[in-house]
Formats: structure tokens, sequence, C-alpha cells
């Protein structure tokens, strides 16, 4: 009889193994693995505690969390684990302003130490900060590439802002990795294949590293409690529904859409038509390859019109 798994991108179960406690070995294997560094001892600020998801509402409603996982490495650099299943607007800005308001979170902290003949001034307490997405869409429109890491560093010498001895990330002060589940796992590295099969549900590979194949097993139907699969299925059901209605928006907006490219195409082109098209079928949450699949448009075009819906 086949072991059930169900989906590690759910809330729940992306804390209890990403951010468990006593399993620290796998939370430092996927930010070696994504980050490309080398770390063995960390500390998670947040460790998944089941009742951090209880809502007031009642013990079987999951509650959403915003910081998935924090933690921190031994010389005091953070790293932020957040799973995002759902496209949202302004995603990156979102992104961006999270990892900007964790950075600065430090900022003064009182346990600074302050009786060894050393003076600190306020900023001696930050510290270099990486944030790692893990997408359940595409956000990056421009090539296939699944895993990517953006840095503060200068366009001539291409060295990192703050990067330095006294850090164990290898990307200065600020860096920002993501990973898009929806993107070919072909063109990606192996240590970077073996975490996409495993969010996206896919079989281990022989040659997948004992944390991982740990981390699934952690995740099997048999090894979770009855309260954390009521929840998890109460969540599920309410993804699906929610997936129903996007599905059938989805098919409302493209239908619109066509009947006004076909009004606009009488009128304007057949140019315009698909463009118009195209617009009606991303405002409904179409994926930017299924959009360019029916309407024949250029990747770029459909970025360019992704760009101008988001920044309305």
């Amino acid at each position: 009889m086949q072991t059930r798994h169900y989906l590690p991108t759910n809330d729940l179960l992306f804390h209890k193994v990403i951010g468990n406690a006593d399993h620290p070995d796998i939370t430092a294997g996927f930010i070696n693995d994504l980050l490309g560094i080398e770390v063995k001892d960390v500390m998670i600020q947040n460790p998944y505690d089941i009742r951090s998801f209880r809502s007031q509402e009642g013990f079987q409603e999951i509650k959403t969390t915003i910081v998935d996982v924090l933690v921190t490495l031994p010389d005091g650099s953070q790293v932020v684990i957040e799973c995002q299943v759902g496209r949202q607007k302004s995603f990156l800005k979102r992104a961006l302003f999270y990892a900007a308001t964790r950075y600065a979170h430090l900022y003064g902290d009182s346990e600074m130490p302050k009786d060894q003949g050393i003076r600190y001034d306020l900023y001696d307490s930050l510290h270099p900060i990486s944030v790692i997405n893990v997408l359940g869409f595409s956000q990056f429109y421009n090539d296939d590439k699944p895993h990517r890491i953006f840095t503060l560093s200068d366009d001539v010498s291409h060295m990192n802002y703050g990067y330095g001895s006294d850090t164990l990330l290898p990307v200065g002060m600020l860096s920002m990795s993501f990973l898009e589940l929806t993107k070919p796992r072909g063109n990606a590295e192996l240590s970077i294949r073996h975490w996409m099969d495993y969010c996206s549900g896919i079989p281990d590979s022989p040659e997948a590293p004992e944390y991982i194949k740990r981390a699934r097993r952690i995740i099997d139907l048999q090894n979770l409690s009855i309260e954390e699969r009521e929840m998890i299925d109460r969540r599920e059901l309410e993804l699906a529904d929610l997936a129903a209605q996007l599905l059938y928006a989805e098919e409302q907006g493209i239908e619109q859409g066509i009947e006004q490219g076909i009004e606009q195409g009488v009128l304007k082109g057949k140019e315009q038509a698909t463009l118009s098209i195209a617009r009606a079928a991303l405002q409904a949450g179409s994926d930017f390859r299924y959009v360019a699949k029916i309407t024949g448009l250029e990747i770029e075009t459909i970025r360019e019109l992704l760009d101008e819906i988001e920044n309305k």
C-alpha cells in the first residue's frame, strides 16, 4: 500500500519540516542548497508549534502566517524562508518590504554586549539577511530558470554590498532567492531539482540527500497527529474551493477577452484583438505561459502586459 503524502507547500507542513527545531539539519540543508553556502548550525527563531496555527475560531482552522520560518546563523546573519503558493499583486514589492523590515528589526538590539571596553553604536546590531521565497507560480518571465538570487552589488566589479569575512553569507548585506516551482526542473542544478521534486510531490530520486528523504517521511500521513490531519484537510478543501473559483473567473475572463477581442478586431485589427484577449486572461489570473500559448504573443509582450496590470 502506497504511503500518502500531503503537498509539502501546505502552510502547516512547510513550517513543520523547514522550521522544525527537532530536525535543524533539514533547515540547514535547505539553506545551503538554496543559497549556496555551507552551514551546519542554525537557530530557528520561530520553531514549529501547532498552537501557532490555531485561529481564534477553532483548532481545526489553519491560520495563515506572514513569515514562515526565521533562522539565525552562528554569525548572527538572518535567513527568512517563505512559501507563497498563490500569485499576489505586487508580490516583489511585498517580499522586499518584509526583507527590509526584518533587517531593520534588530536595530539597537539590547542584547549587544556593552562591557568589553568596546564602543558599539546602534547599527552594530544589524546583520546580513537573505530571504528565500518558494513560489507556486511564475514570477519572472524572461527565461525558464527556476532558481535565482538577487543581491546588492557594484555594476562594474560585481562586488556585493557589505561583503566581508565577518559573515557566512557570500552575498553581502541583502539577498533575495526565488525558487519558482512552475518552471522546468531540468533547468536547475541537481540540488535545486531535489527540492523542486519534494515541494511538488514528485518521488525522491535515489541520489536525493538523506535530509530531503527524511523531510518527506515527516509529512507521511502515519507521522501526522489527528489534529494536524484535520487542520491540513480543512486547509486543502479551502484551497480547492479557491482554485475552483479562480478557474471559473479565469474562464469568464478569457471568454470576455475573446468577445472584446473580436469586437476590437473589427475596429482596430488583429493585433489589438490579441492583446485584449491576453490582457483579460492575465487579469483573470492565468499563468503567463498559458496566455502566450493561446495568443501566440512573445513572452516579452506578456511580461509588459503583466507589468502594466500590476502597476495600475
